[in-house]
């Protein structure tokens, strides 16, 4: 008997490295799932908080739009150009922090790239040589709402664009968390599993030492 113990003994010693081994890398999967499960979670929220933001911008674009429809109504006598200058797409510097904490801003200029395409079809809406001059007979205090207007609109649409691309960055990343915690998911099965084989090797091992 006593000689079986130490059979089953010298046994065990050699499956404790193998055991603690296994036991090691299903662990380490658990934590991997743990924090993939973290960040999957924060970069939900991330997403949420951005399409939140992202409503709330288009909503203020809609109400530029609507104060430039109150103020140039479509039976008023200058809303077909005034329409035009507010529509007008340019090509604006982003704006940018000095030294000096004041935030600076490029001059206007047309949108070049949208212009080359357009020339290549000819339906160009906005010339190169477009007048954006106050029209002639024109009140110009509504000619400078009108612009203004125009620049508030530029300011939501600069600040959309830039939404979408967090947003479209916020779905790879989620996607790749996705993945990532798929793969880890199917790490602990099989690492699980893989335990559980070894626990009926070994049982059976000691099984055929105690009997033999």
């Amino acid at each position: 008997r006593i000689l079986i113990l130490l059979q089953e003994l010298s046994l065990l010693k050699q499956f404790e490295a193998q055991d603690h081994a296994l036991s090691m890398k299903l662990d380490h999967a658990c934590r991997e799932k743990d924090e993939a499960s973290t960040a999957s979670t924060e970069c939900s929220s991330r997403l949420a908080a951005k399409r939140m933001e992202q409503e709330l911008c288009q909503e203020k674009n809609r109400a530029t739009a609507a104060d430039f429809f109150a103020a140039v109504p479509e039976t008023h006598q200058f809303h077909l150009p005034l329409l035009n200058i507010f529509m007008r797409k340019l090509n604006r510097s982003r704006k940018r922090t000095g030294n000096d904490g004041n935030s600076s801003e490029g001059e206007d200029t047309e949108d070049e790239d949208d212009a080359e395409d357009d020339d290549d079809d000819g339906s160009n809406e906005y010339e190169t040589e477009f007048d954006d001059s106050c029209p002639s007979g024109c009140e110009v205090t509504l000619y400078d709402q009108v612009v203004e207007l125009r620049e508030k609109r530029l300011d939501q649409e600069d600040c959309l664009s830039e939404i979408q691309r967090s947003i479209e960055d916020a779905q790879r990343a989620h996607e790749r968390h996705v993945q990532r915690n798929k793969q880890i998911s199917r790490d602990v099965i099989s690492h699980s599993k893989e335990i559980r084989c070894f626990q009926t090797e070994k049982q059976q091992t000691l099984n055929k030492c105690a009997n033999g």
